[in-house]
């Protein structure tokens, strides 16, 4: 099914084709998002530039005015057929006096369970980014494009910046390998965090080990410290013999002296 909608959805603003346009390259868009990237892409330029486009998907560069571009018919009337099918009308905003548990990004609407469950029966709506009712305010986390008044859902880690989908295919679109989306970005961060965290562990059991050979060396020095007092204590101890000896035969000899034969 996603990849049956994705058919009917512009690659630019993800959303359902409004008057489909064809560029050389045979990728459509939107006119509106064609036009907008499109005069993104020439006052980043020059003015001279405003009849070129360039292709958001094989960067394929068409030169003509964007409302002189053909219109795919085909695409058109079957995303028409697509949305004007019965089984395909989205369900009513919930009115109901149950507690609301879920809320839809997509059409801005508070759900409770029971309406929630019919809002994912439909097709059209099936899709729809669909969050607890209590982390709505996270989704109004989003910063907006002062630019282009989208939100910005990417980040583009060689510009370290948000951008939004305009401004991903207007300026950001040759750094096409370093543009994720905010919590792809946001997972990637943590991974680095835990790898940095981990090299922190490492650092820290190393310094530890070595805190625990120097205080073993300490322990080692201390202990021949006192074996070196107890040895001095012992030839202070031999000293103090000796002397008495040497006073009590200097004694002697004196007395021998003293003596006439």
């Amino acid at each position: 099914m996603e990849d049956s909608l994705s058919t009917l959805e512009c690659s630019i603003c993800f959303d359902f084709f409004k008057d489909p346009r064809v560029l050389s390259c045979g990728h459509t868009f939107c006119l509106k998002c064609i036009s907008s990237s499109s005069a993104s892409t020439a006052s980043s330029l020059s003015k001279t530039s405003a009849s070129t486009i360039t292709c958001a998907l094989c960067r394929g560069v068409t030169h003509s005015l964007p409302s002189s571009l053909t219109v795919n018919y085909t695409l058109q009337s079957i995303v028409e057929s697509f949305l004007k099918s019965n089984i395909l009308s989205p369900p009513q905003p919930c009115k109901c006096t149950q507690p609301s548990t879920r809320y839809c990004v997509v059409c801005k609407a508070f759900m409770c369970d029971k309406c929630n469950q019919q809002h994912s029966s439909f097709l059209v709506t099936s899709e729809h980014e669909v969050i607890d009712a209590k982390d709505k305010k996270k989704e109004d986390a989003f910063i907006i494009c002062l630019k282009h008044k989208k939100k910005m859902k990417l980040f583009c880690e060689k510009c370290e910046d948000f951008v939004c989908s305009l401004c991903y295919v207007s300026i950001h679109l040759d750094h096409k390998e370093k543009v994720l989306s905010i919590p792809e970005a946001a997972e990637q961060e943590r991974n680095k965090l835990w790898l940095f965290g981990q090299s922190l562990k490492q650092q820290q059991q190393e310094i530890k080990q070595k805190i625990d050979c120097l205080d073993k060396e300490v322990f080692d020095m201390e202990e021949k410290i006192v074996q070196i007092k107890k040895k001095k204590e012992m030839f202070v101890s031999e000293q103090k013999m000796v002397k008495l000896n040497m006073d009590a035969l200097n004694r002697v000899s004196h007395q021998l002296s003293d003596i006439k034969i």
